[in-house]
């Protein structure tokens, strides 16, 4: 359908108005009904119908039209009531952080800085330990059985990490 001029007037199936619009087809068949676009033309016993771009196009702005004034209705109209909405949002912010069920950004960032830095600097040490401890060993699997140990043990360490 890409490429091809439409006709405003000529009949069209859900699906290729859908690629005209740029909507999936189920969305659009929803929206179809929401706004009460009547169908132009029916074939095959009822079921496929067939509209016009234009009726389409006139139901769907009519629809977001119905939809934005639904939302202005729900917006707080006044200079007073957007403040108080602001009032009332910062109150129950501030209950959730005495609640501790909210955490300033800084706080998680500083943390999480804290807990990759104790884990970099603890990995980083591993060959300093371990490289005394393999020459001992000359055998590839106990030196690796000793490094996992070793990683295992860092690693679990670090999981009892306070929260």
């Amino acid at each position: 359908m890409r490429g091809k001029k439409h006709g405003l007037y000529e009949d069209y199936s859900v699906t290729e108005l859908g690629a005209v619009f740029g909507i999936a087809t189920n969305s659009l068949k929803d929206k179809i009904n929401k706004a009460n676009v009547e169908p132009s033309k029916i074939e095959g016993n009822g079921k496929r119908k067939k509209y016009r771009i234009y009726d389409v196009y006139s139901g769907l702005m009519a629809l977001k039209e119905k939809e934005n004034a639904e939302k202005s209705l729900e917006e707080p109209r006044t200079h007073k009531e957007r403040l108080d909405m602001l009032k009332a949002e910062e109150q129950e912010m501030i209950n959730k952080k005495l609640k501790n069920q909210l955490v300033e950004k800084d706080e998680v960032l500083s943390e999480f800085t804290s807990a990759l830095t104790k884990i970099k600097t603890r990995m980083l040490l591993v060959p300093k330990k371990m490289a005394p401890r393999a020459i001992e060993l000359l055998d590839a699997v106990l030196i690796e059985d000793e490094m996992e140990t070793e990683i295992r043990q860092i690693l679990e360490e670090l999981s009892e990490y306070d929260t």
